[in-house]
């Protein structure tokens, strides 16, 4: 088998190039692989021919098969348009790839391109987004809800992903094109003996008797660090001897020094470092004690850092959702959202340190990240890609208003009983973070004036055909009506007209 394997290469500054320069060698071995490279001249990799995109361009009918490796900055974009020239296998390391759709379009003025590839991949619902972000109207909690990566995927021979969540969060989208999920590969053996802790330290002016607290890579909003500033300000009144590193380069919408003020910790307790090499990544690795790599909301990405700082043999914090919850308790320290979350990671923060647990961490990517296993997954995913044949404008699976039938009521004293049937061909989801959840809306009124209105979540997924009750308390309410409204979170509601309406009752309490 010949293939193209289209990729960022060092040196550029991605975590992908570092993962494909590992890999490409080994997936040499098996089939006789070409990769293709935005700068052939410059890029660094050994042992297998690089050729550029136009090079690529003339010869692509040569190959047998074709990987595209997806992530969410602007070093994929060739990378993205070349997978709608001829379908191929999907490698999506990050399943929000939204941003990197932003980069190609809004940033650019292309609001109405914008707009198509939103109504491509999300439907009525994606294009209604769309058509408010380009009016001015946002929220980054978006870019997540509406991931972007249908499309490609579903046009597309197969499709990679690193973790079970991101295979059912294709499979909730509809793709249906084989999926396979191939291990996040590391194979790096990383300096944390004492020695270079103690180099480090002195170099940064940082005690050997401080335990440092360490946050790695680009930051931004969704790396939580609002939440990491107050729990180490927490820690630190609890104990003097901490420190914070934060390695990495923040985003533009990341005023680290304000959110340090903000929060009242000492800025001379946190040490910033800015973009670093990987070799530096691991020498601030080897300074740390312990590590924060939390995520909300998360793009449905193995993380290459935490599997670094798994094979440093740092305790680190995860958040407790998605694909986080596929690690095991003992190489991971998961951190609940919301309530208890600061509280959780002072804690974590200050606990003393496991004894089995570098063990642990380092069985677990012995098991689970090695190089073989991943160039097994891709020979498989090669061997179950399918031909495309769908249209790349097949419908979408998310409507901007579902379609839910009144099956029936009961009136009892407590409430009303509602029986709803999805008598549309779409599924409906539930109340699970990262696809938008479809809500009902209930509002009761007396004579003219509403005296509630609240949201309800369904149990568990509703397919076509399926069918639920929702239960609605009527406080102290004798007679009214019930008017039941659709929503999707994070869309704003666009048409107020009750998709059913109940008279309401009620029969005497006892």
């Amino acid at each position: 088998m010949s293939l193209a394997y289209l990729s960022p290469l060092p040196p550029t500054r991605s975590g992908i190039s570092v993962y494909s320069a590992m890999l490409l060698p080994a997936l040499a071995k098996r089939v006789d692989v070409v990769a293709v490279a935005e700068n052939p001249s410059v890029a660094r990799l050994s042992g297998v021919p690089v050729i550029s995109r136009g090079e690529y361009a003339a010869r692509r009918g040569e190959f047998d098969d074709v990987i595209y490796q997806l992530g969410n900055n602007p070093y994929h974009e060739w990378i993205y348009r070349e997978a709608y020239e001829r379908s191929g296998v999907v490698v999506l390391h990050d399943l929000v790839l939204h941003h990197l759709i932003v980069e190609m379009t809004l940033a650019r003025g292309l609001g109405d391109e914008y707009v198509a590839i939103m109504r491509d991949n999300h439907g009525e619902a994606g294009e209604a987004w769309a058509r408010g972000r380009v009016a001015g109207f946002h929220d980054e909690l978006g870019n997540f809800l509406f991931p972007a990566s249908r499309h490609i995927a579903q046009f597309s021979r197969g499709v990679i992903v690193h973790n079970h969540y991101a295979s059912g969060r294709l499979r909730a989208l509809g793709v249906d094109r084989p999926i396979t999920i191939a291990p996040m590969s590391f194979d790096a053996v990383i300096d944390t003996s004492g020695d270079a802790r103690r180099r480090k330290r002195a170099e940064l002016g940082i005690g050997d008797d401080v335990r440092l607290i360490g946050m790695f890579g680009f930051v931004t909003a969704s790396k939580r660090p609002e939440q990491v500033l107050s729990a180490f300000a927490l820690a630190s009144r609890r104990a003097t001897n901490i420190g914070l590193l934060i390695v990495g380069e923040p985003a533009p919408n990341c005023d680290l020094p304000a959110m340090i003020a903000e929060h009242g910790v000492d800025p001379a307790k946190v040490h910033t470092s800015g973009f670093v090499s990987e070799e530096e990544f691991d020498a601030f690795l080897a300074a740390s004690d312990r590590v924060v790599n939390l995520r909300y909301p998360t793009a449905g990405e193995t993380s290459g850092a935490l599997l670094r700082i798994f094979a440093a043999g740092r305790p680190v914090a995860v958040s407790d959702l998605a694909q986080f919850t596929e690690f095991p308790p003992d190489v991971a320290t998961r951190i609940p959202l919301g309530e208890g979350e600061v509280t959780a990671l002072s804690e974590f923060m200050l606990a003393p340190d496991d004894p089995f647990a570098r063990e642990a961490q380092r069985g677990w990517l012995k098991e689970n990240a090695g190089v073989t296993g991943t160039v097994d997954a891709y020979i498989e995913a090669l061997s179950r890609s399918v031909e495309v044949s769908l249209p790349p404008n097949d419908n979408s699976p998310l409507p901007l208003f579902p379609r839910l039938s009144l099956e029936g009521f009961e009136l009892t004293a407590e409430g009303v009983s509602v029986r709803l049937r999805n008598s549309g061909d779409t599924n409906l989801r539930a109340a699970v973070y990262g696809t938008p959840g479809y809500r009902t809306i209930a509002k009761v009124y007396a004579g003219a004036r509403e005296v509630q209105n609240f949201w309800i979540s369904l149990d568990s997924d509703l397919h076509p055909g399926d069918e639920t009750i929702l239960r609605v308390k009527l406080h102290g309410l004798d007679e009214g009506e019930l008017r039941l409204h659709h929503a999707l979170e994070g869309i704003p509601q666009v048409d107020d007209v009750p998709f059913a309406v109940i008279p309401l009752r009620v029969p005497e309490r006892s």
